[in-house]
C-alpha cells in the first residue's frame, strides 16, 4: 500500500522536520501545503523532500484536502505540523494490508485513564 502524506503548515519551521521524518516511515511522498509561512518552513520541507504547495489558507479542512490534486497515492495520511506518528501507529500502518472494502481508516489515542 503506497501511502501519501500530507501536512498543513503555517510558519511552522520548529515541527516540520520532525513531522516529515515521522510520516517519511510509512509514506511514499509528502506532501505540504503551507499557508504562505514568513518563516522558513518551506525550504525546510523541501531540503527534507517534500513537495511543498504555496497557497493562501482555505480552512483546515479545504487545505488538507488540497494535498488529494497533487498525490501520486490513493491513500492519504494527514497530520499537523505538531503531531508524529509514534512506533505502535507505524507498525500499525505497516501492517495494513489494502482492502477494497475499506474507504478509510482512522487512528485514536488509547484512553488515558
Amino acid at each position: 500500500m503506497k501511502i501519501t502524506g500530507n501536512i498543513i503548515t503555517l510558519n511552522e519551521s520548529r515541527h516540520i522536520e520532525a513531522c516529515i521524518a515521522s510520516l517519511s516511515q510509512v509514506c511514499d511522498e509528502i506532501i505540504v501545503v503551507d499557508s504562505e509561512s514568513s518563516d522558513d518552513t518551506v525550504e525546510r520541507a523541501q531540503a527534507m523532500g517534500a513537495r511543498v504547495v504555496v497557497q493562501p489558507y482555505l480552512g483546515d479542512g479545504p487545505q488538507k484536502n488540497v494535498a488529494s490534486a497533487y498525490a501520486s497515492n490513493a491513500w492519504i495520511l494527514s497530520l499537523d505540523a505538531d503531531e508524529r506518528l509514534d512506533d505502535a501507529m507505524v507498525a500499525q500502518i505497516r501492517a495494513l494490508q489494502e482492502d477494497a472494502s475499506v474507504d478509510a481508516y482512522a487512528f485514536t489515542l488509547p484512553d488515558a485513564r
